[in-house]
């Protein structure tokens, strides 16, 4: 339970007599009941204050905030208590947290280790500062572990993340130009990244242990640290071995593949046995929208959720290991700064190798397709998502293998609910 007497002197909190213990923590007041407390938040437009009688009437059992209201817990700064507090709960519980990070492969890494060693991760793609916050103090509780996803999008994040979560292990997936705008170069995302290494055990992938020399890696490579062996992929599932076992994945992905070794290389540490895990992860779902692949009359790879030119080449990869005449829907990829269409060139160069036929929606969609003609497939441009929407499926045949990839804001799983209704 969540008790907000407990902290109180440290976090400068006045507590209404009115408030009471909630066994979680919102700043979403749809999210608010007789169990859940509100923190009166500031947004990136609205403030939370502006939902207290919202939260109220919700029943929410206290409310974080600076004003003098029903069920209060006042604080000078509810943002600055909510992270507060939810470090001194995360000290006081002495929880096992294992944090991942990465420019791509994150949100799956994350599942797979969540599923193979049998315990709770944060949900989604929900990684934010005070999202987190909130995850610690409701779901966090004493000897417990929990994988937490570590997005960042700017210079110093993760830092302040690292301040929040203090993880006992530090993963980074990858690195490559995601969010590039607004960290300048991917040499400094590299830094930037590399600050989860701060926790006092480290693991990168084999393919970025070049970039964290002398930390322990994962992965295919001779190189790695925990290294998994005899890796063979088909069209239908990829396998491999580690340490005695023998694992098959319903999944040609070798991205995948890498997040299941992660798994095991964090069983290891741990001292679990492989078996269970093993078992565990033969039986691990992909998060939606990441490399689901649907058959029907057509393949489609349902890998829409986002995307960097980093994602898109592994996803691409993955095309080419399929049968059938493959069509590669790419979308705009933003936050890729001034190289934002040599970035998109390249990607279509790579996808003009790997796919019969490329469709590029968005902007610099001209650029992508003109290098994928140039590279040997047809290639075509929309503007848009609602253009493509509307044409799209004259291109589409029986047989086909189709990867869909994008940026979210492009909206691509509009593609992807049309290429649905045609399996």
């Amino acid at each position: 339970m969540i008790d907000p007497r407990q902290y109180a002197h440290e976090l400068q909190a006045q507590v209404s007599s009115e408030a009471g213990l909630a066994s979680g923590i919102t700043f979403m007041t749809s999210e608010c009941n007789e169990h859940t407390a509100f923190a009166a938040l500031q947004g990136a437009t609205r403030h939370g204050n502006d939902f207290i009688d919202a939260a109220l009437e919700a029943g929410a059992p206290f409310i974080l905030t600076n004003l003098d209201v029903p069920r209060a817990v006042r604080v000078p700064d509810a943002t600055v208590a909510l992270r507060q507090w939810a470090r001194l709960h995360r000290d006081a519980t002495r929880a096992e947290l294992i944090g991942i990070t990465g420019s791509a492969g994150k949100t799956t890494a994350k599942s797979f280790v969540s599923s193979g060693l049998g315990v709770p991760c944060t949900p989604g793609n929900l990684n934010t500062l005070n999202y987190l916050a909130c995850y610690l103090l409701t779901n966090v509780q004493a000897g417990s572990t929990h994988v937490i996803e570590m997005g960042i999008d700017r210079i110093g994040e993760m830092d302040e993340l690292m301040a929040l979560i203090a993880p006992n292990i530090g993963v980074i997936t990858a690195v490559g130009p995601a969010h590039v705008e607004f960290f300048g170069s991917v040499d400094v995302i590299q830094y930037e990244k590399g600050r989860i290494l701060q926790a006092p055990s480290g693991l990168v992938a084999g393919n970025t242990a070049h970039r964290y020399p002398n930390t322990p890696s994962y992965g295919f490579q001779d190189t790695c640290t925990h290294r998994a062996t005899n890796l063979h992929a088909t069209a239908e599932d990829i396998s491999f071995d580690y340490a005695g076992q023998h694992i098959r994945l319903e999944t040609p992905s070798t991205q995948v593949a890498e997040s299941a070794v992660l798994a095991l290389a964090l069983a290891e540490r741990y001292g679990i046995p492989l078996e269970p895990v093993k078992t565990r992860l033969e039986q691990s779902q992909i998060p939606g929208g990441r490399l689901n692949i649907l058959r029907g009359k057509i393949t489609l790879i349902d890998d829409a959720y986002n995307a960097n030119p980093l994602s898109v080449t592994a996803s691409l990869e993955t095309l080419a290991r399929l049968s059938g005449r493959k069509v590669a829907i790419l979308g705009h990829m933003r936050e890729l700064g001034i190289h934002s269409r040599q970035y998109h060139i390249e990607v279509g160069a790579t996808a003009g190798k790997q796919a019969n036929l490329v469709i590029a929606v968005g902007e610099h969609g001209d650029a992508l397709a003109q290098a994928a003609l140039e590279n040997g497939a047809d290639a075509i441009c929309y503007k848009d998502t609602t253009e493509a929407k509307a044409r799209f499926l004259a291109d589409i045949h029986d047989g086909d293998t189709i990867l869909v990839k994008g940026s979210r804001y492009v909206q691509l799983e509009q593609l992807v609910e049309v290429l649905r209704e045609r399996l």
